[in-house]
């Protein structure tokens, strides 16, 4: 969870440096984040997703954590054949160690992006 809030706050310290006024990125925000969101796995089955957008789901930090959660909660549990496995059928199939790795470096990567962006926004008005 902790991962979860890292890149979100990253998602929000790169969303906060590419504008130059605050109402341009609050009014902006939304609209890149909700389809993260929503091909994040939590409102459709991610292995469910038509060919032509099933690409979008692996660049969805909710789509990472979701499947991290997932498999903390019911990686160890014996199912019987007449049960529902909601590892396999939510079509997760990355494992928790590597989404655990990918939320991180999501994180490292939006912040270092956010620097540069905060960089040339700073050398532009001097």
């Amino acid at each position: 969870m902790m991962l979860t809030v890292f890149v979100g706050t990253s998602f929000s310290y790169f969303m906060s440096s590419i504008f130059n006024k605050p109402e341009d990125a609050v009014a902006l925000t939304p609209v890149i984040l909700m389809p993260l969101i929503l091909f994040g796995g939590l409102f459709a089955n991610s292995g469910g997703y038509p060919a032509w957008i099933s690409w979008f789901q692996y660049i969805s930090p909710p789509c990472y954590a979701l499947e991290a959660l997932i498999r903390n909660e019911f990686e160890d549990k014996q199912y019987s054949a007449d049960s529902l496995n909601p590892i396999a059928y939510l079509g997760f199939n990355i494992g928790k160690g590597e989404c655990l790795v990918i939320i991180a470096a999501m994180s490292i990567f939006l912040r270092i992006l956010a620097f540069f962006c905060l960089k040339l926004l700073v050398t532009k008005f001097q």
